[in-house]
């Protein structure tokens, strides 16, 4: 009876072992893909943030030439230096929205930089990672 108790006992805490082992395994499998499906989608944000200083620096470059416009016009007399001033601080703002959004890019590379390096359970376990890049 004793004996019998102690395989039971025995099996019980075998598959107890076996399940835990699985879960973790399960769960590293969903940490790493979880992971990479963060890394891709601080990618593509990344990609649409870059267009975005494209679209601002072309925005930076008119409203320079915009104000150098205005600024001749202004030392001809032709327009108003409340106008001229117009055009500068819009050039002004143009440029730390740019500054702006090199910033993010910035903090983005480095969200990303820290998620690829994290190497997730999987890679420490067994050498392997979901994120194929």
């Amino acid at each position: 009876m004793i004996i019998r108790l102690a395989k039971n006992v025995a099996a019980a805490l075998f598959l107890a072992m076996v399940t835990g082992a699985l879960i973790f395994v399960a769960l590293a499998y969903y940490s790493e893909w979880r992971r990479a499906s963060v890394i891709q989608g601080l990618k593509e944000t990344r990609a649409g943030a870059k267009k975005r200083v494209a679209l601002h620096e072309r925005e930076e470059l008119r409203l320079l030439l915009e104000f150098i416009e205005r600024d001749r016009d202004y030392e001809q007399g032709l327009i108003t230096r409340s106008e001229a001033l117009r055009a500068g601080h819009e050039f002004d703002a143009a440029v730390e929205r740019g500054a702006e959004d090199n910033r993010w890019l910035a903090k983005t590379d480095a969200a990303i930089k820290d998620a690829e390096q994290r190497g997730g359970a999987l890679r420490w376990m067994f050498g392997c990672s979901l994120n194929q890049d």
